[in-house]
């Protein structure tokens, strides 16, 4: 059993959440637990001081056999021994993009302020697995709410707070879960498998943490500045060619740094996704025909996931019209048109990039996309026979190809080009450079 330190030890080292844990009983021992915000997401567990010199998130999925269970038992003997330095933040995250019935019971113990409660009594030793059938049971041990618990598994309602804490790790550059990040810088040997790995980290960590104070940094401001300093000391990112449609036999892509162009990004309108105000607006020039269109707009999701409140997404129509690859692009786009005119382009948007990514073109433009958006069957069509329609489209790539953009995909990020298609970590790491400095200290935890 792991040994658990008396609320009396942790009132010196703890802020008092806005509304706190239930007591325990008189004689029983507690961890005591509390809000912090975050975006994304909302709330999550913690344990000591907002204002410890030292912060260890810990990306945790207790549905993974033991794996987490055991980085928690040392998570926890380290904080026994720094209780005034030490903070844990505890990001429940599944397998990939996928929630289960273990994180949603722990994220609904931490609504009902029972979450520390909840994991040690679904782990008492932290050497088994533990089965379904002891989700309940440890809800009851722990004064959970089983009723609840069993509402929540059963309509997944934690699953976007899940979900959002998996993109905020592939922002933070973990690959899996268990990780854990150490003001603000990533632990990339896996897990830490002993108390002596844990405790050199944390050494570490308050000694920087330490100088700056020294220096007179602020102890509220001062995660916020560590966060700083991590992403101003990252390199320069290297950014591969990535594929690019259109290209003959033996044909290179475009190479050398990229290229600064003039492309406005708040004209996308309705093709336009994420806040008005976003900092980082990305104009994504492709086509509805390609694969490596659709591959990149896959990629694009997921950072539009990641960041939300930093990223805006612009769409452009650009095609070449003399690729054979690219016959339908045009009359694609028209398609795209159209459904934009009856509020529906990002519906098109992702059916047509799902199509294309399956090696697929609709044969029947008016039926199958009218019937799969629901849309004005009569109107649509009549737009797609519009010269002015086609017009447009064919205005717009050649707006593309006068401000620079020869071939598709193509991305213009912080005033700049780049062509090819582009990894999730390859234009998270662009935006981070493009938002410092104080990139990640508008996501820190407090």
């Amino acid at each position: 059993m792991v040994r658990l330190l008396t609320l009396a030890a942790l009132a010196g080292a703890m802020v008092p959440p806005a509304s706190a844990e239930p007591s325990p009983p008189a004689g029983k021992k507690s961890h005591q637990i509390v809000t912090v915000l975050h975006q994304p997401p909302a709330s999550v567990p913690s344990l000591g001081s907002q204002t410890a010199p030292v912060t260890i998130e810990f990306f945790c999925n207790f549905g993974d056999g033991t794996k987490s269970a055991q980085v928690d038992r040392l998570l926890t003997q380290l904080y026994e021994r720094h209780p005034r330095r030490l903070r844990i933040l505890y990001r429940l995250v599944g397998s990939g993009k996928q929630s289960n019935m273990h994180l949603e019971a722990a994220q609904e113990a931490f609504v009902q302020g029972r979450f520390r409660q909840f994991i040690d009594a679904l782990f008492p030793d932290r050497t088994r697995a533990p089965r379904a059938s002891d989700v309940t049971e440890a809800a009851r041990k722990a004064g959970v709410d089983a009723h609840r618990i069993e509402e929540a598994l059963e309509d997944a309602r934690h699953a976007e707070a899940i979900l959002a804490n998996h993109y905020y790790m592939k922002r933070r550059h973990l690959r899996r879960p268990p990780g854990v990040v150490i003001n603000g810088e990533p632990y990339d040997r896996g897990a830490p498998q002993s108390i002596d790995v844990l405790e050199a980290l944390y050494d570490d960590a308050y000694a920087k943490s330490r100088q700056l104070l020294d220096e007179g940094v602020e102890p509220a401001r001062l995660y916020q500045r560590l966060l700083e300093d991590v992403a101003a000391a990252q390199p320069d990112p290297i950014i591969g060619p990535g594929a690019v449609d259109g290209l003959e036999p033996g044909e290179r892509p475009p190479e050398g740094p990229p290229r600064v162009v003039a492309v406005a990004p708040d004209s996308g309108g309705s093709r336009a996704r994420g806040p008005d105000d976003a900092p980082v607006p990305l104009v994504f020039f492709c086509n509805f025909q390609t694969r490596n269109c659709a591959t990149f707009a896959e990629t694009l999701e997921e950072i539009a996931a990641a960041y939300p409140d930093e990223v805006k997404l612009v769409f452009r129509h650009s095609y070449d019209p003399d690729d054979r690859r690219q016959s339908d692009a045009r009359t694609l786009g028209a398609a795209a048109y159209c459904a934009e005119k009856q509020g529906r382009f990002w519906s098109y948007y992702e059916l047509a990039f799902r199509q294309a990514r399956q090696g697929q073109v609709p044969t029947d433009l008016t039926e199958e996309v009218a019937k799969a958006l629901e849309l004005d069957t009569a109107a649509f069509s009549r737009c797609l026979a519009r010269r002015a329609t086609r017009r447009a489209v064919e205005g717009e790539r050649a707006a593309a190809r006068r401000a620079g953009i020869r071939h598709t995909p193509s991305l213009v990020l912080g005033g700049r080009l780049y062509t090819g298609t582009k990894s999730f970590d390859e234009l998270s790491s662009l935006i981070d450079r493009e938002l410092m400095p104080g990139v990640l200290g508008k996501i820190s935890p407090d």
